[in-house]
């Protein structure tokens, strides 16, 4: 399972047609992405990923083919849970630039369950965790 705030995917190419076929040949292999997710503006969604021998990751669009049973493909699970912080407005800045993300439906900061440490000045009593695709 990968996290959806970590470098390997905020970092992850989005593939087109022309360079899918290329990966498939250097080994990569297919997965199902567990949740799909679609990009800002409903431009393309992602249901598929390729994943290199050394762990690469990058997101295929369903508009390209290439796979047709995605049924059967291994799954690789990105996970949206997050830690709900207490930033003060003064402090936004600061927890913003430590790698939190504002959550607008849910009007709080937040950040990796993982980083739990890195945050915790902004931890108050037990931590909360949320799912970020969940109606608040």
């Amino acid at each position: 399972m990968r996290h959806y705030l970590s470098p390997e995917v905020i970092s992850a190419e989005r593939l087109s047609a022309s360079k899918v076929s290329a990966k498939v040949r250097a080994g990569w292999v297919w997965h199902r992405l567990v949740p799909g997710f679609g990009a800002c503006g409903g431009t393309a969604s992602y249901s598929r990923a390729l994943v290199a021998p050394d762990g690469t990751l990058a997101f295929v669009s369903d508009r390209v083919e290439g796979i047709e049973q995605i049924d059967t493909l291994p799954t690789l699970e990105i996970s949206y849970r997050l830690l709900a912080l207490t930033v003060p407005f003064t402090e936004k800045d600061a927890a913003k630039a430590a790698g939190a993300v504002w959550v607008g439906h849910r009007k709080t900061w937040a950040c990796a369950p993982s980083r739990q440490a890195e945050f915790a000045q902004w931890i108050i009593g037990q931590p909360v965790e949320f799912d970020l695709l969940e109606a608040a």
